[in-house]
């Protein structure tokens, strides 16, 4: 990670898009998926927290990262809208761990990874790195300088997508 880079955290339900190099990071993934996206020709690049797989109540304020299927077409739209070319975007995911044991049933880590995939399948964009599942919490640190997604974890050290 580079010190001198501006940091901007990216908390639960939040987005957050930038258009210069920055550190977008998320902390404390369990369920949670964080989803970077990036357009390595503009160096536009965009982060979601995503807490839920889907919007249950059409009619509700939500903030724009809570449900994955809110979250990425907000982040996409606003990358679009700063030089960013939809086409050539490429996303790493992660998170989506099972926090706690759910007998017999997919837990909400599972469902919120499987969402977010399946959106960004139908959004035509290629996840082309990803650290999902398991049971431990993650931090995820996106250089949209590099488009490298630093992915740490207290029981599994650090992983770069």
């Amino acid at each position: 990670m580079d010190a001198s880079l501006p940091v901007v955290h990216v908390g639960v339900a939040d987005i957050a898009v930038v258009t210069t190099r920055h550190l977008l990071v998320s902390s404390a993934l369990g369920s949670c998926v964080s989803v970077a996206l990036f357009d390595r020709a503009t160096k536009v690049g965009g982060l979601a927290h995503v807490m839920l797989p889907a919007q249950f109540s059409p009619n509700g304020q939500h903030p724009a990262g809570k449900f994955a299927d809110m979250a990425i077409p907000a982040v996409v739209e606003e990358m679009r809208l700063a030089g960013a070319v939809p086409a050539r975007l490429v996303a790493k995911i992660a998170g989506g761990a099972e926090m706690f044991a759910v007998s017999g049933m997919v837990g909400i880590g599972e469902r919120n990874a499987l969402a977010v995939k399946e959106v960004l399948r139908v959004s035509g964009i290629r996840v082309v790195g990803a650290d999902t599942g398991g049971h431990h919490a993650r931090t995820v640190e996106f250089d949209t300088g590099t488009g490298i997604v630093t992915v740490r974890s207290v029981r599994y050290g650090v992983k770069e997508l």
